[in-house]
């Protein structure tokens, strides 16, 4: 099955792993940094493959921690929910089989369909609901905002597309992070901006946060990467740890 089919159905078991326990967002010297980012194709990529580690990002407070986690795929159909002012929105995920939107009202108990799409995740905001949908095969994702429109009710409205499908969602503050199989994205009043090209495909990103300083990281296979701001945007710097690559 496609490695980010199951992704989307996959419960992470943030379980730290043997002897190694939760490290803060500053890399510790039991971490070693790749003198130079990877490009497609390299050798550590391969490696990372079939890689015994992997790594896990998680925002808490100012801080980003990060976790060695084990990974069970539950191969069923992904369902989010997120209450609003007049029921709750329901979001299914079901890959090549189609997914939806619906709402459920609160005041009688009926539901709706308003999206036939994949939703991929759910965040509130500040104006409502930001949805972020998308369709693999054809490598396409959108962002849509369900909010209140006064007397005329709640609608949903398309925002913006996406660079591509996402493989990883997150959301720090007002701020939503992308990663994709080829670049990190962030997104801000429905707002792409790229700040990094990243060979992610084959080493399966499964999170993404940002800490109070800016920096962005993302968890996959054998790697964090950690990405800074420069004055010319991001600089990435690739991590692993001594058992990781082989």
């Amino acid at each position: 099955m496609r490695f980010v089919l199951g992704l989307a159905l996959t419960l992470l078991l943030i379980t730290t792993c043997g002897c190694n326990k939760s490290e803060l967002d500053s890399i510790h010297t039991n971490w070693k940094k790749l003198p130079v980012p990877p490009a497609t194709g390299a050798i550590v990529l391969e490696q990372a493959k079939t890689s015994p580690c992997t790594w896990y990002v998680q925002e808490k407070g100012n801080r980003v921690t990060i976790q060695r986690v084990s990974v069970l795929t539950i191969n069923l159909p992904r369902e989010s929910r997120v209450q609003f002012a007049g029921g709750t929105l329901v979001g299914e995920d079901r890959g090549e089989f189609g997914g939806s939107l619906s709402v459920s009202a609160t005041s009688n108990q009926t539901t709706r369909q308003i999206l036939s799409k994949n939703v991929l995740q759910m965040f509130p905001m500040r104006d409502g609901v930001t949805v972020i949908t998308g369709d693999l095969a054809s490598n396409q994702g959108s962002v849509w905002s369900y909010s209140s429109e006064g007397d005329n009710g709640w609608s949903i409205h398309k925002k913006a597309d996406l660079h591509g499908y996402p493989r990883i969602i997150g959301k720090s503050g007002d701020r939503l992070l992308f990663a994709y199989g080829d670049a990190v994205s962030t997104m801000e009043d429905f707002n792409e901006l790229q700040i990094a090209p990243l060979p992610l495909l084959d080493v399966h990103p499964n999170s993404i946060a940002r800490d109070a300083k800016g920096y962005i990281y993302v968890g996959m296979n054998a790697f964090v990467v950690r990405l800074v701001p420069d004055p010319h945007g991001y600089s990435p710097q690739w991590f692993t740890q001594g058992d990781c690559l082989r």
